[in-house]
């Protein structure tokens, strides 16, 4: 074995003696904030659901950050219930006897709570809220946008740091069943 080989065995060899969990301490960092996921929910709301009957309503309500900031965890999909880990210092030293796709998911999720703007009269005394989610490290294309209606949510795949949304869907709260579909837009700060 050359020399230089044999002292980076060493070296390598002391590193893990002393921090046996050096390999597993350099996690990536979240790419944005609770600012800019205010920056793409927060303000007046547009909604125009067209239900499967043909029945449409129209909706303006505001949307701004629920008390507390923005969350970010690791989720465990192999945990029941995907029960919720922070994301400890130095997540090494765990064992996996099933074959895991993927150790964790990097997710931050914001509670939003709304108000009734204008539009359809039904929604006046319905309480409006809901959850912007972003499952990774950068905000991209990727987020996602709930918004409770009472017994209806809006949700869309697809939410842009710029406020926009496509692929919008309305379900029901209850069971999860798709009663149509929607167009969801965010009015220009003013």
């Amino acid at each position: 074995m050359a020399h230089g080989t044999l002292r980076a065995l060493i070296a390598a060899v002391v590193v893990f003696l002393l921090n046996p969990t050096f390999a597993c301490v350099s996690e990536p960092e979240f790419q944005y904030g609770d600012a800019e996921m205010r920056a793409a929910v927060e303000g007046t709301w547009d909604a125009t659901l067209t239900f499967t009957d043909g029945s449409q309503r129209t909706l303006n309500f505001s949307f701004r950050q629920a008390t507390g900031a923005a969350t970010p965890y690791s989720v465990n999909p192999g945990a029941v219930g995907d029960q919720l880990f922070v994301r400890p210092a130095a997540a090494c030293g765990s064992r996996v006897f099933v074959r895991s796709a993927a150790a964790c998911i990097s997710v931050s999720k914001m509670p939003l709570t709304g108000m009734f703007v204008s539009g359809d009269e039904a929604y006046r005394t319905v309480a409006i809220s809901g959850e912007m989610e972003i499952p990774s490290l950068i905000f991209d294309e990727r987020a996602w946008l709930t918004v409770d209606l009472g017994e209806h949510s809006l949700v869309t795949q697809n939410l842009s740091s710029d406020g926009s949304v496509s692929n919008v869907t309305i379900r029901q709260r209850a069971g999860g069943a798709i009663l149509g579909t929607a167009t969801l837009v965010r009015r220009p700060a003013s």
